[in-house]
């Protein structure tokens, strides 16, 4: 089996690694370790200041070698694909552990675009998708109305927050009947940034010869226009008060947007996402019960095959 990526590699049988008493086969290692090649020269680059030659692979920092490093971040990724693949079993959606990778391998001889274990694994996420939707049709029944109302209390900021209200005022103008584009540039970009409200300075524009249409409005009713453009925009998303803000809509309208108020949005009620708790509580109760499972679980490795790598 080969258990980093280097000038020279050494093999090791697939007996010398096992998790939960499934043996992992040399190829499916060997991509798992592979994968970890590049971020751990970066890291170790970028941590360490090492430079990446012959000696790289050998060298320790902070008491670790960047082989060592790989490797037990390559089990870690082992460990959870063993145990997600075993409640794939179980559920019936794979016939054994690391099915996915024989699914890849006809796959690629009838040239997919994904190989190795980018295919693998994309499959293995679809699969975990099937089991989370599975898993919660099986259990919907069992959740209580209190854990309802605790995970939702608890969880709200995260899922169910509703955006904060932005109420603004605009001047719009159409590029059609702005005749000197160079004028109107010039004037936009002397109040751009400035602490003025559009209102007043409407008819100032308007003696120079720009007509503009006045509004105010709310993010709320926006339309994804002059608001959502700004947002796009705005390098800070800060949503900061009063500044006058130009915004190009098309090619054929622009705007000067201020925003003089705004208002926090709230949560989406309780009663308007109890099926979407009940999902994301379920969701998170799988995947807490398969960490869990993942951190008892038994792992074995012979550190004496791995200590005889030889890389270069």
């Amino acid at each position: 089996m080969i258990l980093i990526v280097g000038c020279q590699t050494q093999k090791v049988k697939a007996a010398d690694l096992k998790v939960a008493d499934t043996p992992v086969p040399t190829r499916i290692y060997q991509m798992f370790l592979q994968d970890e090649k590049a971020t751990t020269v970066n890291r170790y680059i970028k941590q360490y200041h090492a430079n990446y030659d012959k000696h790289f692979w050998k060298t320790k920092y902070n008491g670790k070698t960047p082989q060592q490093a790989a490797q037990n971040e390559a089990l870690k990724k082992i460990k959870r694909f063993v145990i997600e693949d075993k409640a794939l079993v179980k559920a019936g959606l794979i016939k054994r552990p690391f099915a996915e990778f024989e699914k890849y391998q006809k796959e690629n001889q009838a040239g997919a675009n994904l190989s190795g274990i980018a295919a693998a694994q994309k499959q293995h996420q679809g699969l975990m998708l099937k089991l989370e939707s599975q898993y919660v049709q099986s259990h919907r029944k069992s959740v209580t109305i209190n854990q309802k109302k605790d995970f939702y209390a608890k969880y709200k900021a995260k899922y169910w927050s509703v955006p904060a209200i932005v109420h603004y005022e605009v001047l719009t103008f159409d590029r059609a009947k702005i005749k000197d584009i160079n004028q109107f540039s010039e004037k936009v970009q002397q109040i751009n940034g400035e602490h003025i409200d559009l209102k007043s300075i409407q008819n100032d524009f308007e003696e120079a010869g720009f007509k503009g249409q006045y509004n105010q409005t709310d993010s709320l009713h926006d339309d994804n226009q002059y608001y959502g453009v700004y947002s796009r925009l705005a390098s800070d998303h800060s949503n900061e008060l009063e500044v006058i803000f130009p915004v190009w809509i098309s090619e054929e309208k622009m705007g000067l947007l201020r925003i003089f108020s705004t208002e926090d949005g709230g949560f989406q009620p309780f009663s308007d996402v109890q099926d979407d708790v009940v999902t994301r509580l379920l969701n998170d109760k799988l995947r807490r019960k398969i960490s869990k499972t993942v951190q008892q679980v038994k792992i074995h490795i012979d550190q004496a095959a791995l200590s005889k790598q030889a890389l270069g």
